[in-house]
């Protein structure tokens, strides 16, 4: 049991980096102006007319996966602290 159970730890390991890179690759492809021409999907925004803390994030991503690291943080400061949080909850997951 404890053999199986590795072992479909490890497939889901492989199945969220193929993610990932999926995610990164299809930002580092998608160009500026067409991110920018898409409608906003954020909920907070749509209903009150006022940007909430996660707007802007998709775009201050796709800035840092550019390298525009000033502009990611014009853009939204919170960013760093998304991808930190990330970090530390997969860390935290392969330890478990």
């Amino acid at each position: 049991m404890g053999k199986n159970l590795k072992i479909k730890k490890i497939y889901l390991n492989l199945l969220v980096l193929l993610i990932g890179i999926f995610v990164v690759l299809s930002m580092f492809l998608i160009s500026w102006e067409k991110l920018n021409s898409l409608p906003s999907l954020c909920i907070f925004k749509n209903l009150f007319g006022i940007e909430c803390l996660g707007c802007g994030t998709v775009r201050a991503f796709w800035l840092l996966i550019h390298f525009k690291f000033a502009e990611a943080f014009k853009m939204n400061c919170l960013v760093y602290i998304y991808i930190l949080i990330f970090i530390f909850l997969t860390i935290k997951i392969k330890k478990n």
